[in-house]
């Protein structure tokens, strides 16, 4: 499970759902996650900050909790349209790192 904080230097917080604890705090946004989406086999995270204030769009790596990828690019989050590009976007980078193996 993983959950966006609000309001300033918020966290994005990844929980292990079955063991019921903390997997992992990152603390990468400054003005609230708008939203967070796990790629389809779990591997990756993806989180948006609040616009304005925080536009910004990491995936983190599920493995190790550590950033894999940042972006600046995000402009604004409007609720279904952002999660519907959002996915669309990790799903793409999923491919791309594959066919480079």
């Amino acid at each position: 499970i993983a959950s966006g904080q609000r309001g300033e230097n918020a966290d994005v917080i990844v929980w292990d759902f079955e063991e019921k604890r903390l997997l992992y705090r990152m603390q990468s946004h400054d003005a609230g996650v708008a939203v967070v989406a796990f790629s389809h086999d779990e591997k990756l995270l993806l989180s948006v900050g609040v616009t304005p204030g925080d536009n910004r769009l990491f995936v983190w790596d599920m493995a190790s909790g550590l950033m894999n990828a940042q972006s600046n690019a995000v402009q604004s989050v409007d609720s279904q349209v952002s999660h519907a590009l959002l996915l669309s976007f990790l799903q793409h980078r999923i491919r791309c790192s594959h066919a480079s193996y």
